[in-house]
């Protein structure tokens, strides 16, 4: 009998072991239901990596413009690397002004320099239903526009959404940054609506880079003017585009990361000026266009149309293109443009 008992402890004491020594997920204070350990990673609809917290996938993106002259580039460009995609095209005296879109903008410590809001960018923006920031418009063209097609548009001042620091030469006007904290409180502050419940991946991503046979593109050229012009170099190591300028090598003043991007589009299009000869009228309706990828691209053609609708890219014989799942530059320019591969 003794032996029976000594047994029947032993067992209880060994399941006992086991129950205590096992992984135990967290329980709520409140509710003690099972809460997950790990955030469930799903893919960022902006890029198609699967690196996306899944509580954030119905979040709206936020498009940011950022100062793109000499001076900024050299100085003053915070958080543009972080970007999911940025798209770059002409504004006034023949210069570029960048856009940076982020599906997940909370967590950039800096983001910068902001300048002002532009009409083709507006569109770009609502075509991704993101929440844009800027600093000042072109009162003209601009403004009128965001206003009529009911953009949510969130100008930072100097103020709590914003602060003002110079780098570099102590007389330039690249100085103005927000961040993720401060952006996050100045939308809820202005009651916008910061979800989507309508949302898909921005194009058609697949796991493994397409195969593009037009020709090689280690190196491509895109010559926006007689200013501005930018150069994507394949970096084999990386498998993406590190972007630079006539000016400089691009790169983060956050970190000195590099501009660094999976897949570079060019988008060929038609450009005038408005009627004060000052400000750029860019056609965002359709047009052909090159895709970039893995060192190689091949001839496209996009779409775009209304204000509220995002490109849709596709081959020449109109099937659906597919595009490798990482971050994008996109460059529009003129159809006149010079464009280079080699």
């Amino acid at each position: 009998m003794l032996k029976k008992i000594l047994c029947i402890a032993l067992v209880l004491l060994t399941i006992f072991c086991f129950a205590a020594c096992g992984k135990k997920e967290p329980v709520s204070e409140n509710t003690n239901t099972i809460v997950p350990s790990e955030k469930t990673v799903v893919a960022n609809p902006l890029t198609g990596v699967e690196d996306f917290d899944s509580a954030k996938l119905t979040a709206r993106p936020v498009a940011v413009m950022i100062d793109n002259d000499s001076v900024a580039q050299k100085n003053a460009q915070f958080g543009v690397s972080k970007a999911d995609i940025v798209y770059e095209t002409e504004v006034e005296g023949g210069i570029t002004r960048l856009m940076a879109v982020f599906a997940d903008y909370t967590k950039i410590p800096q983001l910068g320099d902001v300048r002002s809001a532009r009409f083709v960018y507006s569109d770009l923006a609502n075509g991704h239903n993101a929440i844009y920031v800027h600093s000042g418009a072109d009162d003209v063209y601009c403004r009128p526009h965001m206003k009529s097609i009911g953009l949510d548009n969130f100008e930072v001042t100097t103020d709590v959404y914003a602060w003002r620091h110079t780098y570099g030469s102590s007389t330039n006007w690249q100085n103005l940054y927000t961040n993720g904290e401060k952006l996050t409180q100045g939308f809820a502050d202005k009651n916008w609506k910061t979800t989507q419940t309508e949302f898909k991946p921005w194009q058609n991503f697949v796991a493994e880079a397409p195969v593009l046979t037009a020709g090689a593109a280690n190196k491509v050229t895109v010559g926006f003017s007689g200013s501005s012009t930018s150069y994507f170099t394949f970096d084999a190591t990386t498998g993406k585009y590190n972007k630079t300028s006539a000016v400089c090598a691009n790169a983060d003043k956050l970190d000195s990361a590099p501009y660094a991007f999976k897949n570079v589009f060019v988008l060929k299009t038609n450009m005038s000026y408005y009627s004060n000869n000052k400000h750029r009228n860019i056609d965002l309706n359709s047009g052909t266009g090159y895709y970039i990828v893995n060192g190689n691209y091949c001839k496209i053609k996009w779409q775009k149309g209304d204000s509220n609708k995002p490109f849709t890219f596709t081959n020449e014989d109109g099937t659906p293109l597919n595009v490798a799942a990482g971050n994008s530059w996109v460059c529009i320019a003129k159809n006149d443009a010079t464009i280079s591969f080699s």
